[in-house]
């Protein structure tokens, strides 16, 4: 079977979403180290401080410590898995992966099974968090939240 001619622009589009989640994924998964160690690495702190300052840096990081240390175990294998997939996304799209059936179904396999996992740590820690305590608020609560789940939370 022929394969397809990539356009210039298909192609370009390609290899800069490729480019960016290649370059994101150590900083998504090293994202929420800092909260469970000061040691650890702080790659997307750094650059946002660079970009924007370093007080504003602080100040979101101090807004977090509290919503985030009640479910951090959570939130760290969601932010890891999460740059887990920033990687394995374009190993699919390889060629010489796609040429081998059995290692681009592996690797689709691996990809799902790595979004379930995201996903479940993302879910403990919104099950585990006030709305108003989200980093985003209430973005996540499509309604306002039934009367009894003001009583779990003091």
């Amino acid at each position: 079977m022929p394969r397809e001619r990539v356009s210039a622009g298909r192609r370009a589009a390609l290899i800069a979403v490729v480019t960016v989640s290649v370059a994101y994924a150590p900083i998504a998964m090293t994202e929420l180290w800092p909260y469970a160690d000061e040691n650890a690495p702080a790659i997307g702190e750094t650059l946002l401080a660079a970009m924007v300052s370093p007080s504003y840096v602080a100040d979101a990081l101090a807004t977090r410590i509290g919503p985030y240390g009640r479910s951090l175990i959570p939130l760290v294998v969601h932010s890891v898995l999460g740059g887990l997939l920033m990687l394995l996304g374009p190993a699919q799209l390889l060629t010489a992966v796609r040429r081998r059936l059995r290692l681009h179904r592996v690797l689709g396999v691996l990809y799902a099974l790595t979004v379930y996992g995201s996903m479940a740590g993302a879910g403990v820690y919104l099950a585990r968090t006030a709305p108003a305590d989200a980093f985003s608020g209430a973005a996540f609560w499509v309604v306002r939240p039934p009367s009894w789940w003001a009583r779990c939370w003091p």
